[in-house]
């Protein structure tokens, strides 16, 4: 029986807590007023913009925590699915099982174009797309052993995916043109997924029973929303990259353009096929965080 084999660096690690404290001080010393003047029209908005009870220790580090948790949930998703096999079975190639996780390498040498076959790659963007999936499913259901997620909770967890992944964007993923390469989707592809998972998730009836008293599932929503907008500001604001802002909100909201539906036909069609064997492979407790079967 072989193994599969994850390589990861700790690169990611020193990222999350440069960041979680940095993104903290930067709300606490009121470095984004302005901001929160320009987009909350209403004094009741203001609130869901940043939340008003998260004092600094209380915000950087369940920041830091979430972010490396989720970090942590993915790669075990990717052994509890058992990607490395799925891959070996499915793939033109036929290779070994290894999964490259290496986090420099997403920035510097483009691991993430290494030359492998439109098929190939559509497996492994499934996979990491699924790896996601499980990853927030589980960390949600975590969050949901202290029976109450505060909305406070769900904006910092939110605000540090979407920093990860736009951290990973940068400036070399540029708008896509519907075909499937490389190792990893699109980051923006990614966190849009999650964004929608997340709302999914908040608005399904059963999740009522979690909610702070006298809150609704709208006001979870504005949690996410709001804390996409607000890191995306401190990105722009830290490093002065209008650019790489503007280049993926444009992408994370580009659902619907003929491009982004040509890859998502192609990921759903290759997920589809490979789903009953990562399930039958599956040995985690619950194989309700596999990404669903798309429609």
């Amino acid at each position: 029986m072989t193994c599969d084999v994850i390589n990861i660096s700790y690169g990611v690690t020193i990222d999350i807590i440069q960041n979680a404290i940095g993104f903290s001080n930067e709300w606490h010393n009121n470095g984004l007023d302005f901001y929160k003047k320009v987009f909350c029209d209403e004094q009741e908005n203001e609130s869901h913009f940043i939340p008003n009870e998260l004092a600094p220790a209380e915000s950087y580090i369940p920041y830091f925590e979430n972010s490396l948790s989720w970090v942590y949930l993915h790669e075990q998703a990717h052994l509890l699915q058992c990607h490395g096999a799925i891959y070996s079975e499915f793939s033109d190639t036929k290779k070994e099982n290894n999964i490259s996780e290496w986090y420099e390498s997403q920035k510097s040498s483009d691991n993430n174009n290494q030359q492998i076959s439109s098929h190939d790659a559509s497996i492994k963007h499934a996979c990491e797309l699924s790896a996601d999936y499980e990853a927030t499913y589980l960390i949600i259901e975590f969050l949901k052993k202290d029976a109450i997620i505060k909305c406070s909770t769900l904006w910092n967890l939110s605000a540090g995916l979407n920093y990860l992944f736009f951290y990973f964007h940068g400036k070399q993923n540029k708008y896509h043109d519907g075909k499937v390469s490389g190792t990893h989707p699109n980051p923006t592809v990614r966190m849009r997924f999650l964004y929608f998972q997340l709302i999914e998730i908040f608005k399904n009836p059963n999740m009522k029973k979690h909610f702070e008293e006298g809150k609704t599932f709208q006001d979870y929503e504005k949690a996410i929303k709001y804390s996409l907008l607000v890191s995306l500001i401190y990105y722009e604001e830290k490093y002065n990259d209008l650019e790489g802002v503007s280049v993926f909100m444009n992408l994370f909201f580009d659902a619907e353009s003929k491009d982004s539906k040509k890859y998502i036909d192609i990921i759903a069609d290759v997920w589809n096929k490979i789903r009953p064997s990562v399930v039958s492979k599956y040995f985690g407790k619950n194989s309700d965080g596999i990404l669903p079967e798309f429609q």
